[in-house]
């Protein structure tokens, strides 16, 4: 068997493998996310802080809540720019990372960033949950 020249020997290392390692990396859409949600709980003190909910629509974060004026409703904000979605991360708003690997939200609030734990879940779980929550407040 004959030894592999050098010019060859950096033809594949540095060009042959990284080709073949970005051929199987997935490919990341925008919108990939649409059709789910998250719920994400302020990491400092869980206990006092209710949980936030992000829904990813249309390549847009929308984010319902309760409004508990009269009547009890599901408000939603919708933040203008698209998200942007990595294999690692979705950014929206410049102040929004979610970091797909360890579900950790950080939210920069200028020299300040909060950090939450999130869960993936359906729209439709998301919607129950706050329509739990109006029913309570209507029990109070």
């Amino acid at each position: 068997m004959r030894p592999i020249k050098e010019p060859m020997r950096i033809f594949i290392k540095y060009i042959v493998i990284p080709v073949l390692l970005l051929g199987f990396t997935a490919p990341v859409h925008a919108g990939e996310m649409d059709g789910k949600g998250l719920e994400c709980t302020f990491l400092e003190n869980p206990l006092n802080f209710g949980a936030k909910y992000y829904l990813f629509e249309n390549g847009k974060v929308v984010q319902p809540y309760v409004d508990d004026s009269t009547p009890l409703s599901i408000k939603r904000e919708t933040y203008q720019d698209d998200y942007e979605a990595t294999a690692s991360t979705i950014v929206w708003s410049t102040s929004y990372t979610f970091d797909r690997k360890n579900l950790k939200l950080s939210v920069s609030m200028g020299m300040e960033t909060q950090k939450y734990y999130c869960q993936v879940m359906t729209p439709e779980e998301i919607e129950s949950i706050l329509q739990k929550q109006i029913r309570a407040l209507k029990e109070e």
